[in-house]
C-alpha cells in the first residue's frame, strides 16, 4: 500500500458505518454448532461495503474531495469481500472430507457473474481453498486466514488492499465485541503450533 497517503483513518469516508448492537445481534442469530463465529461474522458483514460504496456514489462532493473514482470503489469492494468470501467458503468447505469434495462444494457455492474480476477472485479462492480451510481449522478466529491473504493477496492494487485492511479492522473489531457480549473468547484464543505451518 502507498506510504504517501493513508486511505483508512478515523472518520475516513471509506469506512462503512453501522449500528454495533444490531450487527452483534445479527451475528448471534447466525451462530450455531455448524456455523461458527468467524463464518457468522463474515456472513453478517459481507454486504456492508457494497451498501457503503453505493451511498458514496450518491455523494459526488465526497468523491470529488477525496479524488475517488467509480473504479476505486469497485476495487475497494472487491478487496473488502475477498477475505470475507474466503472465510465463508473455508468455513463451509472445510467440513468436506477430501480436497476434491471441497472444490466441488465450493463450485456449488459460487455465484454466477459476468464481472471478470469477481470470476478471477473466485478462482483465486478456489486455488487457495485447501490452505485456507486448514488455517481456519488451526485458528477458528480467522486471523491466520487474514494473515495468509495479506501475505499472498489477489491484487497489489492500492484500493483492493485498502478494502482488505478495512475488512480486517471491522472483522476483528466485531470479533472482540462478540466475545465480550458472549462472555467467551475461547474461539479467539485457540492455541496452535506455528511450527506446523
Amino acid at each position: 500500500m502507498s506510504t504517501q497517503l493513508r486511505l483508512v483513518y478515523q472518520g475516513s469516508p471509506l469506512m462503512p458505518q453501522f449500528d454495533l448492537p444490531q450487527v452483534i445481534g445479527s451475528i448471534k442469530q447466525d451462530l450455531s454448532p455448524t456455523f461458527e463465529h468467524a463464518a457468522a461474522i463474515a456472513s453478517t458483514i459481507s454486504p456492508l461495503m457494497i451498501a457503503h460504496t453505493q451511498l458514496l456514489r450518491l455523494n459526488p462532493d465526497v468523491l470529488s474531495l477525496h479524488q475517488l473514482e467509480a473504479a476505486n470503489l469497485v476495487s475497494l469492494t472487491h478487496g473488502f469481500n475477498y477475505p470475507i468470501a474466503t472465510i465463508l467458503a473455508s468455513a463451509v468447505c472445510r467440513k468436506a472430507p477430501s480436497r476434491a469434495e471441497r472444490l466441488e462444494l465450493y463450485e456449488q457455492l459460487v455465484v454466477t457473474t459476468q464481472d471478470f474480476t469477481k470470476l478471477r477472485i473466485q478462482e483465486h479462492i478456489s486455488t487457495n481453498l485447501y490452505a485456507t480451510c486448514n488455517l481456519l481449522k488451526l485458528d477458528p478466529s480467522g486471523a491466520l486466514v487474514f494473515r495468509y491473504l495479506q501475505d499472498y493477496p489477489f491484487s497489489q492494487e492500492e484500493f483492493f488492499l485498502t478494502g482488505l485492511e478495512i475488512a480486517a479492522m471491522i472483522f476483528f473489531g466485531l470479533s472482540l465485541e462478540l466475545a465480550k457480549d458472549l462472555g467467551d473468547d475461547s474461539w479467539l484464543n485457540t492455541p496452535y503450533d506455528p511450527t506446523i505451518l
